[in-house]
């Protein structure tokens, strides 16, 4: 397959033994076979070198000592000699023409730098649900916006998109060398978001080319990243505050922007003090909802949890027990509607396997 371009797939790991194995062998089934596999080992305590022994002549192996996600994706990075550059968490799988089919359509769009495809939640039981663009009606809408011919792909700009949410999965990613040179590499001083740093700085640039299948499984496991619903989503909230706050101080938002900027701020704010209330961490709370009502003054909820911040636990307690009686009281009518809804929808499918 002499003139097709080198994909480097670049596979960080740290302490994913159990799962090394899955991954780098949806790498090896893969319709295209034009790639390098560069596994960079961040300082593993686990049996990771023992799992990659049937690989050593398949894969470039980095040892390196622990320096976090993204010091470990750019050195991956700097070792690759592709032109194209993909990503691959050690414990996310790829489905068969995931690489495939990218590189065709990157080769059939010149403009777009990288691109990325929907994805599925999984588990050790299988499937968890429909896939992220079906559950994100954004992503949906900016897909029919910039939707290409009668095809599965979009092309276009998604800056301003993204700065409202992040829909790219890293595992789903491949990203042209040259853009990388242009716009720079991960930034490791960011110790959550750092994925979401660089895509928004690769987003302000080129357009983005997305393939509206399912081409990705992220893996969701209790001890890691993706863990418990609560804990991703003070991550996520945290990452996201994180990066939008570096990407004003250093003034590469527009000025036309700032408004949308400082409104996401005000979002991220408002769910990291809503959980951390909720756990009756209220001095912390308090701080972000206070953040929040300076990036946007007339937020209701915003000013109503920072008085209540303030109350006895006594009184934070019977407005709780009230909502909650309130809750029981409307349960039985919100089953009823939920149970008609089951009927005319027709009982749940199994669970799939990826």
């Amino acid at each position: 397959m002499t003139g097709e371009p080198l994909v480097s797939v670049i596979i960080p790991t740290y302490n994913c033994a159990a799962y090394l194995d899955e991954s780098i062998r949806s790498v090896l089934a893969q319709t295209y076979v034009t790639y390098e596999i560069i596994v960079v080992d961040d300082g593993s305590t686990d049996n990771t070198r023992t799992v990659l022994a049937p690989f050593w002549d398949r894969i470039h192996y980095v040892h390196q000592e622990n320096r976090e996600l993204s010091a470990a994706r750019n050195t991956g990075i700097r070792e690759a000699r592709g032109d194209l550059i993909a990503f691959l968490d050690a414990d996310d799988v790829w489905l068969p023409t995931k690489l495939e089919l990218q590189v065709q359509t990157l080769q059939g769009q010149p403009a777009a730098g990288w691109a990325f495809a929907d994805f599925l939640d999984f588990d050790d039981s299988g499937v968890t649900g429909g896939s992220r663009f079906s559950t994100w009606p954004g992503v949906r809408e900016w897909f029919d916006r910039h939707r290409v011919g009668d095809g599965g792909i979009a092309c276009g700009p998604m800056y301003v998109d993204l700065l409202k949410a992040n829909w790219i999965h890293a595992s789903s990613v491949m990203v042209r060398r040259n853009v990388l040179a242009v716009v720079g590499l991960f930034d490791e001083a960011c110790r959550v978001g750092e994925d979401y740093d660089l895509w928004l700085r690769i987003a302000q640039r080129y357009p983005v080319l997305c393939l509206g299948g399912v081409l990705t499984g992220y893996r969701f496991r209790p001890q890691s990243m993706s863990g418990p619903t609560e804990a991703r989503g003070v991550f996520t909230h945290q990452g996201r505050l994180m990066v939008l706050k570096k990407h004003l101080r250093n003034g590469s938002i527009p000025r036309a922007l700032e408004g949308v900027v400082y409104r996401e701020l005000s979002h991220h704010c408002w769910g990291l003090g809503w959980t951390l209330f909720g756990q009756n961490r209220f001095a912390e709370a308090r701080k972000y909802f206070r953040q929040g009502i300076c990036y946007q003054p007339l937020h209701g909820q915003l000013w109503m949890y920072w008085w209540g911040s303030f109350l006895p636990m006594t009184i934070i307690e019977l407005v709780r027990r009230f909502r909650q009686w309130r809750r029981s009281y409307r349960l039985p009518s919100e089953l009823a509607a939920r149970n008609l809804s089951l009927t005319h929808s027709g009982p749940k499918g199994p669970r799939r396997t990826i």
